[in-house]
């Protein structure tokens, strides 16, 4: 029988209570619209004929999470609770398509035709395509992104086959990309329709609290997939990357990581308050502030939404912490099987 070993993670809600939780209120019904597509493209098994049950499919994660424990519906909820039915469904539908391809859903159940097989983004590029009609520009940041995340979890995944751990520094940027969590930020600007200002001041303040908000999502989900990755991740975390350049214990790590996200949370509001002034200084000769102020307003509030949301669905679903979410947010403790020897 193999040992476990119990620790403590971070408080991640706590860390992150500056942040506030919303919902949106169309969840249930575009979550059951999109688990029918997916049926319908061939990602998960058919559903049930009876509504009651039309979630029940026996696709499973890699450590038997179903379809329906994984709650990306929800998940897609709490980060865009202000999006309208349609861009929430096309949301909900893009994040499940990141999800499976984290899963490696694809090489077992494949989309039948062409490149599909191995871009399960290719789903999503006539919806996504025709927003490239409205803004060419987020579409070419949206193709760029989505090409470095690929590239990124390659590279982490080959890197640490090969034995090798990257250092903090040189972790960062990549886990970054990989995380998929710069994806989010670019559906926020999708689902509410947020044209991001040209102004250079304004979109270095956004750029920095987007780039905060992804280091809060990807270390986070480092922290809570612990009990899923330990003792034999499939690339580095930033707790593989803590141990190996600070000589930590595990303890050691976890509380490292808890204060790095910890800064980044302090760094993302000390930025925020940035944001008045920046927006101040704009020239009235633009004659374009309310919409510039708009846009920005909306945009900060969606990253909060994002973090906020993010890390919350992360103990609600299945997909990191099994049935033990609700145990995990209220104590901290998880249960960790030891390697095995050789």
């Amino acid at each position: 029988m193999p040992k476990t070993t119990s620790v403590q993670l971070p408080d991640l809600l706590s860390l992150t209570s500056a942040f506030e939780l919303n919902a949106n209120r169309q969840c249930k019904s575009v979550t059951l619209g999109s688990e029918a597509w997916l049926a319908d493209v061939g990602l998960l098994p058919p559903t049930s004929a009876e509504p009651a049950n039309s979630s029940d499919v026996e696709w499973k994660t890699r450590n038997g999470c179903t379809w329906r424990a994984l709650r990306i519906g929800l998940w897609a909820s709490v980060c865009f609770p202000r999006a309208d039915a349609p861009q929430l469904r096309i949301a909900t539908d893009y994040l499940s398509l990141l999800v499976l391809d984290v899963e490696e859903t694809f090489k077992q159940n494949p989309v039948a035709d062409g490149d599909r097989k191995r871009d399960p983004f290719a789903l999503m590029a006539e919806p996504l395509a025709r927003s490239a009609m409205r803004s060419p520009a987020w579409y070419i940041r949206l193709c760029s992104t989505q090409r470095a995340y690929r590239l990124s979890r390659a590279r982490l995944a080959a890197d640490f086959k090969a034995g090798i751990t990257p250092d903090l520094e040189s972790f960062v940027p990549l886990r970054r990309d990989a995380s998929g969590a710069r994806l989010l930020a670019l559906m926020l600007e999708h689902a509410m329709g947020i044209a991001l200002p040209t102004d250079m001041g304004v979109r270095s303040v956004l750029d920095k609290l987007a780039e905060y908000t992804v280091d809060i999502v990807a270390w986070c989900e480092d922290i809570i997939a612990l009990p899923r990755t330990h003792p034999s991740p499939s690339s580095p975390t930033l707790l593989t990357v803590l141990r190996a350049e600070k000589d930590l214990t595990l303890a050691g790590a976890l509380n490292h990581a808890g204060q790095l996200i910890r800064d980044a949370v302090a760094a993302f509001l000390a930025t925020e308050r940035l944001l008045p002034s920046t927006l101040a200084s704009l020239s009235s000769a633009s004659g374009s502030e309310d919409a510039i102020r708009a846009d920005a307003d909306a945009y900060v509030h969606g990253l909060r939404d994002i973090i906020a949301g993010s890390v919350n669905w992360m103990y609600e679903s299945g997909r990191y912490l099994g049935h033990k979410g609700p145990e995990v947010r209220a104590f901290g403790w998880v249960f960790l099987e030891d390697a095995q020897p050789a």
